[in-house]
């Protein structure tokens, strides 16, 4: 995780706990300056955040972040492996490579056989449009980032919502986003073919169903089983935020979608999703306990404000071989609470 340990630094931390016992002293891995994007008034833009992700697989474990430039000058994207479940990490490497890359809200995914993927949305076309880059096993460097899509008329995508990255078995790089298309905002996928220098798409996941003029900071999740891909995400189609989930084979790429959990009463978002190594796949998301009024208006920035009967993590799973989610339970509901942002994953076993 990271934490802003001063006006002007933000350190990135990592901590481990090995058989269910107690946490490790937490580590520092980064330090750095603080980055805010160009901006007018006395406040200026928006400080950028560091945003950690974190892979494990045997003894190898892959961390990725966002930081300033030495300088303060702009933002890169880099990724740090340990070869020792984390007691040490080699030197932080950029995944991109390419002038003015200025990387946020990214995603990281680890595919079979050791290949690494990186997704994330840069504005330095002058908008904001997602771009990826790949590592194959054992190679050194990540290869130079490639842009996933343009956006309707170059004008990029929905500008603040995260991007999410999964591969299939045969290799293919998935990237999801929220698009843009005249004026809606739903989700669209993405997919790099091995061998491919160009992302095919991108395939809506449902088309107009959200018109939205601003960006919920509510990205989409993916998941490869076999020959099917899975997709949840929030939109507001209703007037309320809802979560969605949709699947589609490979083949064609034509989703079919329906509400996650429709019996829930109130509103949903940051939906997650995990496949573990038997093809279960599991699910997280946010949900209050209660029903609440009002609409997302607008583009914000600001925290949630939590609601009279609180906000609990979700949890549901879809066993191998099910089309359908199992009961849905509260993991660790608190009244008055304000749980957000879930994530999920499993061991092996």
């Amino acid at each position: 995780w990271a934490s802003k340990t001063s006006e002007t630094e933000r350190t990135v931390f990592f901590t481990k706990s090995v058989e269910g016992t107690a946490y490790e002293t937490p580590r520092v891995i980064s330090k750095g300056s603080v980055y805010k994007t160009p901006g007018k008034g006395k406040m200026g833009g928006h400080e950028r955040r560091a945003l950690p992700h974190l892979a494990a697989m045997g003894q190898e474990v892959h961390l990725t972040w966002s930081e300033a430039l030495p300088d303060a000058s702009g933002v890169r994207m880099v990724l740090a492996t340990s070869s020792d479940t984390g007691a040490t990490f080699g030197t932080p490497q950029p995944v991109h490579s390419g002038d003015g890359a200025k990387p946020t809200f990214g995603s990281f995914a680890r595919g079979w056989g050791g290949v690494l993927a990186c997704v994330w949305l840069d504005d330095r076309g002058g908008s904001q449009q997602p771009y990826a880059s790949l590592r194959p096993d054992e190679a050194p460097a990540f290869s130079p980032e490639l842009r996933v899509y343009a956006g309707q008329d170059n004008k990029g995508v929905c500008p603040c919502c995260p991007t999410a990255a999964a591969f299939g078995r045969d290799g293919t790089l998935y990237a999801a986003f929220r698009n843009i298309n005249d004026g809606y905002r739903d989700i669209a996928v993405s997919r790099l073919k091995p061998g491919e220098s160009t992302f095919e798409g991108p395939f809506p996941v449902v088309e107009k169903q959200w018109k939205f003029d601003g960006c919920p900071h509510d990205g989409p999740s993916l998941a490869v089983i076999g020959d099917t891909i899975h997709v949840v995400w929030m939109d507001a189609r209703s007037g309320a935020q809802r979560a969605y989930y949709a699947s589609a084979k490979v083949a064609d790429m034509r989703f079919e979608a329906r509400e996650l959990n429709a019996a829930g009463p109130g509103t949903q978002g940051n939906a997650k999703l995990f496949v573990d190594m038997s093809g279960n796949l599991h699910v997280v998301w946010e949900e209050s306990l209660g029903a609440e009024a009002g609409a997302l208006v607008g583009h914000q920035h600001a925290e949630q404000k939590p609601s009279a009967g609180g906000r609990a993590v979700m949890y549901a799973t879809m066993p191998t071989g099910q089309t359908a989610f199992g009961p849905v339970r509260a993991v660790a509901p608190k009244s008055g609470a304000f749980q957000t942002r879930p994530s999920v994953a499993a061991t092996a076993k």
